[in-house]
């Protein structure tokens, strides 16, 4: 780890010696004693498919919610995904939750996602239970299970061939920090394990491997003077994949001290982690310089996964110019592997690229974006040199670039609006020492075209676009055109599109390619601003790139339920409300 990034865990450890939102509660004064308000949502699908190794579902469903209970004033929001996938042996979509806050306290109750820190307890969600509060004094705890048991032993034969057997983990995380939402530090402490008596082995299956791992992490985040902002988010992982393995002596690699929290042995590794950033903001300029650090093989079980073994340094520029009608923002940065050293093999990566928007009127916007990415694969000097090393000695180039121009005329209630688009990428690669090179080059132009008739509630559109890819096989040329339109009737309240077109591939050497086609429409239905009903159907028939034909076919129905509030103030009865003068209401 590099010395600024120890010396600033170092000291914020040495100072101490995501979910869904939650809701705020007020005061019980004047509230209703109960209230119910929120939404669901049904869902059912089909698909169907010609290509070989799809799996086709002739019909799934879904059901998903998210009431909220008002008690007293105190809001407390739920929320549920249920699926005909249930039915497996998982149950990955059955979840029911909340978090209620009152004044400077939340708690959390059910299926949570909590967030203390990108390197230890991010994202993760769990079932249990825990707290949190706001204010100068940053608390927060948590503890549940972070993994539910399955045992193969249980199932029938077709399920325990696709059935992923896993223990049942439970885990722990506790947050202590001070500061506010400008200028603070956390320090955070996760502690998770595989439970190994959970389940049994059948047929020598056993759940995967158990695991442990103990993380401690801080984050701190300072601005002075208004203009400058420093970040910090580092952490330590110690993480056992094999509770089974053999044990090792404690006081070599691990001190005592952690004996009572944690139990290492020859498969754990012990990896850290982090992210500092300074930036400088001005009223035209800003710049961001950053430096992130993420050794191999570095894993929480309290984070789904890692971009792990990268250190990487950024620096971001940006001006806004001619008041606001220009901005520039350029990007350039180093990156490499091998962060601890062993590899025998390591890249290093270089990027620079740049973006310029221009708006120099209400009707014409412009964007233009470059971006060069450098990747030169090459030895450890540790290593020796042989046959197999010299092969891989080689230099990857990636050159990106696009534009993107858009004229709208005419008047508010009746526009056209013009657009062009281009983007291309152009792929090098270059063995040094074999002599071999490699060019890919792929452009993309496309124009587009949109009337918009606001008064009368439709707009028709269309759009013609090609794609030209020249690889070392030959050329393939790819060429679209289609049409769509959209219908909307009483403010919206029923609406009708339809977007279709026809393709034409051409590959290398007429080994495949043709014509294709496509239609795809929606229809939309709403009633009173609680009930939504909406249709969706696409058909797809193109050629396959190894020859032959592929047609698939997609119909999806939603329906939503949205319920603002359970109580609502009822009118004066017997009365019927007047209609503004010299109006007509319309139904």
């Amino acid at each position: 780890m590099p010395p600024f990034l120890r010396l600033g865990l170092g000291f914020l450890l040495g100072s101490l010696c995501y979910a869904l939102p939650a809701q705020d509660i007020g005061s019980f004064k004047g509230k209703r004693p109960f209230d119910l308000s929120g939404g669901v949502s049904l869902n059912a699908a089909t698909f169907n498919s010609s290509l070989p190794g799809v799996g086709n579902r002739p019909f799934t469903w879904t059901v998903s919610g998210s009431p909220t209970v008002s008690l007293w004033g105190i809001t407390i929001p739920f929320s549920f995904v249920y699926s005909e996938q249930d039915r497996s042996f998982r149950q990955p979509f059955n979840r029911l939750g909340a978090s209620p806050r009152w004044k400077w306290l939340t708690l959390h109750a059910g299926h949570r996602n909590v967030n203390f820190s990108k390197y230890t307890l991010g994202g993760w969600q769990f079932l249990g239970g825990g707290f949190e509060t706001t204010g100068k004094l940053r608390l927060g705890a948590v503890y549940g299970q972070f993994m539910r048991p399955v045992d193969v032993s249980v199932l029938d034969t077709f399920d325990r061939q696709s059935a992923i057997p896993s223990f049942d983990r439970r885990g722990y995380a506790f947050k202590l920090g001070v500061g506010t939402y400008r200028n603070y530090w956390d320090f955070v402490f996760f502690r998770a394990s595989d439970d190994t008596l959970s389940v049994a082995s059948v047929e020598g299956r056993r759940a995967g491997l158990p695991q442990d791992n103990v993380a401690a992490g801080a984050k701190a985040n300072f601005t002075f003077f208004k203009i400058v902002t420093f970040d910090l988010d580092a952490g330590a992982s110690a993480l056992t994949r094999n509770r089974f393995a053999d044990t090792i002596r404690i006081g070599t690699d691990y001190p005592a001290s952690l004996v009572r929290y944690f139990h290492p042995n020859v498969s754990t590794q012990l990896r850290f982690a982090g992210d500092a950033g300074l930036a400088l903001r001005l009223r035209i300029f800003q710049a961001r310089i950053s430096y992130t650090l993420i050794q191999q093989d570095y894993a929480t079980l309290g984070v789904y996964n890692f971009s792990a073994d990268v250190e990487r340094i950024l620096f971001t520029p940006s001006a806004t110019l001619w008041k606001g009608k220009a901005q520039v923002q350029v990007t350039t940065g180093f990156q490499r592997n091998n962060t601890l050293g062993n590899l025998q093999r390591q890249s290093v990566n270089r990027n620079l690229g740049f973006n310029l928007m221009l708006r120099p009127n209400a009707h014409f916007n412009a964007n233009v974006n470059y971006y060069n990415f450098q990747n030169n694969l090459q030895r450890n000097p540790g290593y020796p040199v042989d046959q197999l090393d010299s092969l891989l000695n080689f230099r990857q180039a990636t050159q990106t670039g696009g534009a993107n121009l858009s004229y709208r005329s005419g008047t508010k209630d009746r526009s056209h609006l013009f657009g062009l688009n281009i983007s291309g990428n152009l792929y090098g690669e270059n063995n040094a020492e074999t002599g071999t090179r490699k060019n890919n080059l792929a452009l993309t132009p496309a124009l587009n075209w949109r009337f918009d008739n606001r008064p009368a509630g439709w707009q028709l559109g269309s759009t013609a676009s090609s794609g030209f890819i020249e690889t070392a096989q030959g050329k393939i040329i790819r060429w679209t055109a289609g049409i769509n339109g959209t219908k909307r009737w009483l403010k919206d309240r029923y609406s009708v599109s339809c977007n279709s077109g026809i393709t034409q591939t051409q590959l290398p050497g007429g080994s495949g390619g043709g014509l294709g086609w496509y239609v795809r429409t929606r229809g939309h239905v709403k009633v009173q601003k609680t009930h939504t009903l909406a249709l969706s159907l696409n058909l797809t028939d193109a050629p396959r790139l190894q020859g032959g034909r592929v047609t698939a076919f997609n119909a999806n129905l939603t329906y939503n339920y949205t319920l603002g509030s359970l109580f609502k103030a009822k009118s004066n009865t017997g009365s019927t409300p007047p209609l503004p003068s010299g109006k007509n209401q319309r139904l």
